[in-house]
């Protein structure tokens, strides 16, 4: 039996069976060793971690050339971080275009914003999964 452990922040020391996907946030961690220790791996800027947004995005766009990548993300919303909310929309929606774009899931940190991201979710109509990681919300929030 394979198990699947779709997200993670740490480089796998696992048995063969359990496939993970590791991530790596643009502007906090660094990006020696990922390819060569990971097989899949998601990538993304993570709203606790916005900064220079043009070099972030250029560095995400680079990264996400590689075969490894199989989702994009952790993107997101998150009311208790220092980034602007308006600021945060922005990048979560080209993350989310650009998963559609690669047709590649999406991988969701949501803090305290499930009314901001159900607007976005309309405003991109996505056909690829947006998976919520930690998600504690109703049947509601969740459709």
């Amino acid at each position: 039996m394979i198990f699947c452990n779709i997200h993670t922040h740490h480089i796998p020391e696992y048995p063969d069976n359990i496939l993970t996907i590791v991530n790596r946030i643009i502007g906090k961690d660094s990006f020696p060793g990922y390819v060569e220790k990971c097989l899949y791996w998601s990538i993304g800027i993570h709203p606790w971690y916005i900064s220079g947004e043009k070099q972030q995005w250029q560095e995400l766009l680079e990264s996400v050339k590689c075969k490894n990548v199989v989702a994009i993300g952790e993107a997101g919303l998150d009311k208790m971080s220092g980034s602007p909310m308006e600021r945060q929309i922005d990048i979560f929606k080209k993350q989310a275009f650009l998963s559609e774009e690669l047709q590649k899931p999406l991988l969701i940190h949501c803090v305290k914003a499930w009314d901001e991201l159900l607007v976005v979710k309309k405003q991109v109509q996505p056909e690829m999964p947006w998976i919520i990681h930690g998600f504690r919300g109703n049947p509601l929030q969740a459709g």
